[in-house]
């Protein structure tokens, strides 16, 4: 899963995931799980769950994946996030995980 994840990563940083990915990723749980109060956004959305699936699932993987993770936190930011946004949307999206 983290090298599919790697190469589903587009070059802005996003990750552009559509419904099968997402359950494929979460045991079966639809996008409709995590959508949140900070943002109605898909890509933010598909994003975030790609990082909190590395950070929660994968994390013994971490030398693999955290560049790619670091960009796509920063491509949140330039979506219009600030820190505590992104921090809060991936904590919720690990919670429902």
């Amino acid at each position: 899963p983290v090298r599919w994840l790697i190469d589903q990563q587009s070059f802005n940083g996003a990750w552009i995931l559509n419904e099968k990915d997402i359950e494929k990723l979460t045991n079966g749980k639809s996008l409709s799980v995590f959508q949140s109060t900070i943002t109605k956004n898909k890509d933010v959305l598909t994003t975030a769950i790609a990082i909190a699936v590395l950070e929660s699932k994968h994390a013994s993987q971490k030398p693999l994946w955290y560049a790619l993770a670091e960009k796509g936190r920063k491509q949140l930011l330039n979506l219009g996030l600030n820190n505590v946004q992104i921090n809060t949307l991936i904590n919720e999206i690990k919670n429902k995980l």
